[in-house]
């Protein structure tokens, strides 16, 4: 099940387009079930090959397309990625830093740290990681609330639009679970809890009639040019 929407009104993504996507009855359906932020255990064994394609191809005319998932790079179809535009960017999102500083020079990376990560760190923007010191850079949007995806965040490339960077995105965890995010036992996703998950739950027990394949690629081209499209507020590219 895909849902998805022209332009949010969501804090970090204002004036983005973004979808959501979910299992049918369950909303961690798509999700890895190996995903260490996903508290259920349930989930998908296998990327769905047709909508990855699908999905990569989704990006707006003249606009950027951007998604986080929890599936190793292993398992991906493509990893070689364009530079800016033509394909959305996928991010990989890892469950541990060892993995994060394995892919890093391969793949663009986003990594959550634990809500306390950043407390007695004197530069709060950025921290280090492993012998070779891997620069992670924190979302700008946890500093300033007044930059977004769409607002401020990298200039006219938002950071997690960029294929050939050599640093992670570092989110902290956020939302009732943050406490458990990097942490044991498995936990910590923000779209388990608060409207992301009515929304997500709602979303998981709808019907539909076309794929979301087709669904994705015609959200994409029926777009205004040059919007942002953030794919997956909730979700990921699970085969159901």
């Amino acid at each position: 099940m895909l849902n998805t929407v022209e332009r949010s009104t969501g804090a970090k993504v204002t004036n983005c387009a973004v979808t959501y996507r979910a299992g049918g009855g369950d909303m961690f359906g798509t999700c890895p079930a190996t995903c260490a932020l996903n508290p259920t255990g349930s989930g998908a064994d296998s990327i769905n090959r047709e909508y990855e394609a699908a999905v990569r191809a989704a990006v707006p005319r003249g606009g950027l397309a951007w998604l986080y998932t929890h599936f190793n790079p292993r398992m991906w179809a493509v990893r070689e990625q364009t530079t800016h535009g033509g394909q959305t960017v996928f991010n990989y999102s890892a469950d541990k830093l060892s993995q994060a500083l394995r892919w890093i020079r391969k793949v663009p990376v986003v990594f959550v740290v634990p809500s306390n990560f950043w407390d007695d760190k004197p530069n709060k923007r950025r921290a280090h990681f492993g012998k070779n010191k891997v620069m992670g850079i924190r979302c700008p949007n946890e500093l300033n609330k007044k930059i977004g995806c769409a607002t401020g965040c990298g200039g006219s490339v938002p950071l997690c639009a960029r294929t050939n960077r050599d640093y992670m995105i570092l989110f902290t965890g956020h939302g009732n679970q943050k406490k458990l995010a990097g942490l044991e036992p498995r936990g910590g996703c923000y779209a388990a809890g608060g409207n992301v998950r009515i929304h997500w739950q709602r979303l998981a027990g709808a019907q539909q009639v076309e794929s979301d394949s087709v669904k994705v690629r015609r959200f994409a081209r029926q777009l205004p040019a040059r919007t942002l499209l953030r794919h997956h507020i909730s979700g990921d590219l699970g085969l159901l």
